[in-house]
């Protein structure tokens, strides 16, 4: 077997995929009954505006859940943050390379931040960590993460793809673009609420960053073998949230994936891959639903009323009649053709 693998190394992908998306289906029915018997949901599901008023409109799409009470358990994210914890450590350990453990360092610091906000969100009746606090505690770790590519040796990054790549000697700058790298796609959170659209734009995301590391370098395989048992774990995941989801995704899945994403893009754009350019494409639906929340602010401020009837985006759609199936299924779609549009650039 052993020889087998190592004279086609491609075949750690799909090992990876299905370890990562056994692990998954064995663990995930056992966490359920640990969620449901902690109570790990919200008793107040109700939201407010900016002003501090009563969100009318998300309040009208979650009307049922208010009226009867949603006793959904949250913390759901451990499903995949778990099992990627265990094979994220065992491939690092394996593996003995330290930018692996790095990721893994990473990975690991994101979800006991996610775990402490939710615990918090639930138990403290809705008073989750502020969000400039998430973001200054992610910009720390993106700089600690780029204080590592420099104590290893990347001074470049590749800031575009295919023929159109652009290496930018950033030296000592790494770590602050890092954090400041980190950051923006940890801005992206908002892309949530529904049942499996965060999964479903994940899996996408990270289903074609795999794809692209690998047709711009197999090099690279290490980083696309992560991204592939991730995309198993996502699936694994995704099999008990589809609706009527068994648990919600929550912070402590949310932040891990984003950091997961983020370090893997960087780190494959110092490799000279130019997964920084990529991730516009892959993560396309995380930065346009981010853009819809910075867009609303403004208005709100400036013209002193909203842009949207109600932001992220998706609820706009929900509001406006479109089923959940259809919103997650388009989305899904949309992701697909924006990071084929990506791929499309290695090419040309």
């Amino acid at each position: 077997m052993y020889p087998v693998v190592l004279s086609n190394p491609l075949l750690f992908i799909p090992i990876s995929f299905f370890a990562s998306l056994a692990l998954t289906l064995l663990f995930t029915p056992h966490l359920i009954k640990i969620l449901v018997l902690k109570k790990t949901w919200r008793v107040d599901n109700t939201k407010i505006t900016l002003d501090g008023a009563e969100s009318v409109p998300f309040n009208q799409i979650q009307k049922k859940k208010i009226e009867e009470g949603d006793k959904t358990p949250r913390m759901g994210g451990f499903s995949f943050v778990v099992p990627t914890i265990i094979l994220l450590g065992l491939y690092s350990y394996v593996a003995k390379n330290e930018v692996i453990f790095v990721i893994f360092a990473v990975f690991v610091l994101a979800s006991l931040f996610g775990f402490l906000d939710d615990w918090m969100d639930i138990k403290q009746k809705k008073k989750e960590i502020p969000f400039k606090y998430k973001l200054l505690f992610f910009m720390l770790v993106g700089f600690l993460f780029g204080l590592a590519l420099n104590s290893f040796g990347f001074e470049t990054l590749n800031i575009g793809i295919g023929k159109y790549a652009y290496v930018w000697n950033v030296s000592s700058w790494m770590p602050v673009l890092s954090a400041l790298w980190f950051t923006c796609w940890i801005s992206t959170s908002p892309i949530d609420g529904i049942d499996g659209l965060a999964s479903t734009v994940y899996k996408s995301a990270f289903l074609f960053l795999g794809i692209f590391l690998i047709l711009s370098n197999v090099a690279l395989l290490p980083l696309s073998i992560i991204c592939f048992s991730f995309v198993g774990a996502l699936i694994g995941f995704h099999w008990f949230n589809i609706t009527p989801a068994k648990f919600y995704m929550g912070e402590v899945g949310v932040m891990p994936a984003l950091v997961l994403f983020a370090s893997i893009s960087f780190l494959s754009s110092a490799l000279g891959a130019g997964g920084i350019a990529f991730s516009l494409f892959a993560g396309f639906l995380m930065i346009m639903t981010t853009a819809t929340i910075v867009l609303q602010y403004f208005f709100w401020f400036v013209f002193k009323k909203p842009l949207f009837k109600i932001t992220p985006i998706h609820h706009t759609f929900q509001l406006g009649g479109m089923p959940d199936a259809s919103v997650v299924s388009r989305y899904g779609v949309i992701s697909i053709v924006v990071s084929m549009i990506g791929i499309l650039l290695v090419f040309i």
